[in-house]
């Protein structure tokens, strides 16, 4: 017997018992006795793991999957290191050995999952759960993590219908019951999903996740312009209701941290109503939550960068992928001056086709790690001067991100355009075509109007024709709206548009994206029913669904149209620069804030004015006289051609921009 052998024994007693450090000890000891003892080389870089060093385990970890390559246990540990030290995508190689020669753990389905979805790479995440729930059918965490990866790819049907097998197969797990919560407010199925979180609470009444979200649960779309009122009160009255003070407490200090990076106030924005009082109060809120739980992240930085270097910033969003963000604000990436600037771009995930072309154009890619907190460390480490985020407020990370001091000036723009209310984010980068006069009040942060668009945006390549309107349902003769935006951009007061327009031209006919869950479109085609027989008309007469599609064919339906009918009190942004590329005329009246008059602003840049009506009596007016006077639409559509290029390639905001950062970092050191 190895005289190493009695000494792991109570090493391994006492690893068992918690005592780590006094079992670290003795693991070092009896390896000093037998250096090669591989269980004693495991168990110490298992121990580390335990104890919150997974670097210090990776070394051992790494030795040992090479001299025993198919032991499971050592790979899924080493799996749990690798993710631990912000290596996914080493770590699913790692989980890769366990599913392939331990199939009976379901865990190393589990962690692989987990780590693609760290990667944003749903796909693989879902592969690896399908293994899994081949090997292992009654799982319910098995079941959870497919809904997780379906409802991340927007395919909200099938993650309820995985969030209900998981709740089935393990009714009592308030986590499986609070996914689900979350699954049936993606189907717009509120009050089934505020049954589900109550459930959770029941199980668990220290559920603080499930406890936040109820109290912010909001619909996906509304029936009825009451149920709007209605809802909006709920919100306020949970916004007001929230303490002003941190938890005394850690543990739920810790578990209200982690509520905040679990979900967002998104659908909140598209209530139609000025959100400025309620995100300074929820603002507040997660600052004061934040900072007592990383006191050190919302601190002012030590002032490290010299004067006479480049000025360093940064540009932060987790969704540099094929996204609208992305397309709006990729020129801000890639154009500024590179004498006088270095820019760093920050991603989520492993990115797309689109995310690796820009990694491969910028002078700096950097991917942040999936934990907030390391994501927040690594911003600080890198030393900026000013920290721009793209968008705050439609993933959970950015509003964590936006209410710590990473840079001495941070800013956020119009990727989500409605206010942050974080007193950590100084600036809101707008544009000026967009925004109305008094906008100041719109915002917590300090407004800075760039000029016309305040983006340069490379236009679409355009499939060879336009979409076969025969296969559509729709008629040669018909004159086509199309209405491109998400349903939950669509408030019910304003249904009566579309029948009023089809009262007076009968043979008009409204394109709608069948993009959204069953539930939600279900949803919208009962307004749309309800409104149309207002005015004595059949809704199935004048309404076409299209099918959810690719790029190209979305491009063709644009081509196809006669009429891009925006959206009241969320206008389009990339969807009218689009229509505008496909030449398709669009036509739109101006909302109280920046996010309802995009379209407003992109038409007052191409000078077509006439194409903007003054409120939405004067839209439908609008759009009766262009559908009735084909010589007009082709005059507006030869005149929105001629000068779309110009809008196209706009850089007036280049200099503004580059002119504002000078300024700005001048301002804070000179402070």
């Amino acid at each position: 017997m190895s005289k190493a052998f009695p000494i792991l024994q109570r090493a391994v007693t006492l690893h068992q018992s918690g005592q780590l450090s006094q079992a670290r000890t003795l693991y070092q000891q009896a390896l000093r006795l037998d250096a090669r003892n591989a269980d004693g080389r495991y168990l110490l870089a298992l121990l580390e793991c335990q104890d919150g060093n997974p670097a210090k385990a990776l070394p051992a970890l790494r030795r040992l999957a090479l001299e025993q390559p198919r032991n499971g246990d050592i790979h899924f540990t080493l799996g749990r290191a690798l993710h631990a030290a912000g290596d996914p995508k080493a770590a699913a190689a790692a989980y890769a050995v366990v599913m392939a020669t331990s199939p009976a753990n379901p865990d190393g389905f589990l962690e692989a999952a987990r780590c693609y979805s760290a990667l944003r790479d749903w796909r693989r995440a879902a592969q690896v759960l399908e293994s899994g729930l081949a090997v292992h059918p009654a799982h319910p965490l098995l079941w959870n993590g497919w809904g997780v990866v379906a409802g991340a790819e927007k395919r909200d049907d099938e993650a309820a219908s995985a969030f209900r097998r998981a709740t089935a197969v393990d009714p009592n797990k308030p986590e499986l019951r609070y996914a689900y919560g979350r699954g049936l407010r993606a189907l717009n199925r509120t009050e089934e999903a505020a049954a589900q979180l109550q459930h959770a609470l029941q199980l668990d009444p220290g559920f603080v996740r499930a406890r936040m979200l109820l109290a912010r649960l909001l619909p996906v779309i509304y029936d009825t312009p009451a149920q709007v009122g209605e809802w909006r009160r709920r919100i306020t009255e949970t916004m007001e209701a929230l303490p002003a003070t941190a938890p005394a407490d850690p543990a739920t200090l810790s578990a209200t941290f982690e509520a905040i990076a679990d979900t967002t106030n998104f659908y909140l924005a598209y209530q139609g109503h000025d959100d400025r009082a309620i995100a300074e109060r929820w603002g507040s809120f997660v600052h004061t939550i934040v900072a007592a739980r990383h006191p050190d992240l919302t601190q002012p930085p030590a002032r490290s960068r010299r004067p006479g270097k480049r000025i360093r910033i940064g540009f932060r969003s987790a969704h540099l992928r094929d996204h609208t963000v992305l397309y709006l604000f990729r020129s801000w990436l890639t154009s500024l001056d590179r004498t006088r600037f270095e820019v760093r771009v920050y991603g989520e995930g492993e990115g797309d086709a689109v995310a690796r072309l820009l990694a491969a154009e910028v002078e700096h890619y950097r991917t942040l790690p999936d934990d907030v907190v390391k994501a927040a460390q690594q911003l600080r480490a890198d030393a900026l001067d000013v920290l721009v985020h793209l968008d705050i407020g439609m993933d959970p990370a950015g509003q964590i991100l936006g209410s710590m001091r990473l840079a001495p000036v941070q800013a956020v723009t119009w990727g989500h355009p409605v206010t942050t209310g974080l007193q950590a984010i100084d600036w809101f980068l707008s544009a000026d075509a967009m925004e109305p006069e008094g906008a100041d009040e719109h915002y917590s942060e300090r407004l800075l109007r760039l000029p016309g668009l305040a983006v340069s945006v490379t236009p679409p390549t355009l499939p060879a024709q336009s979409a076969d309107r025969e296969s559509l349902g729709l008629a040669a003769s018909d004159v086509v709206f199309f209405c491109a935006q998400s349903l939950y951009k669509l408030l019910p007061q304003h249904d009566d548009v579309w029948p009023r327009i089809a009262a007076r031209v009968p043979n008009a006919r409204f394109v709608f994206l069948a993009s959204s869950g069953k539930e939600v479109v279900a949803g919208f085609k009962r307004r749309l029913d309800r409104a149309f027989a207002a005015q004595g008309l059949d809704a199935n007469r004048h309404v076409v669904w299209a099918p959810t599609m690719d790029r190209p064919d979305y491009l063709a339906l644009n081509m196809t149209c006669d009429i891009f009918l925006d959206s009241l009190e969320w206008s389009g942004g990339r969807t009218t620069l689009e229509a505008v590329a496909c030449g398709l005329v669009p036509i739109t009246t101006p909302g109280v804030f920046m996010r309802g008059r995009h379209t407003a602003g992109i038409l007052a840049e191409l000078d077509l004015h006439e194409l903007i009506a003054a409120d939405k009596h004067a839209l439908v007016d609008l759009a009766v006289r262009l559908a009735s006077d084909t010589d007009l639409r082709i005059e507006m559509q030869r005149r929105l051609v001629k000068r779309r290029d110009a809008l196209y390639s706009d850089t007036r905001w280049k200099p503004a921009l580059e002119q504002w950062i000078e300024a700005a970092v001048q301002t804070k050191r000179g402070g």
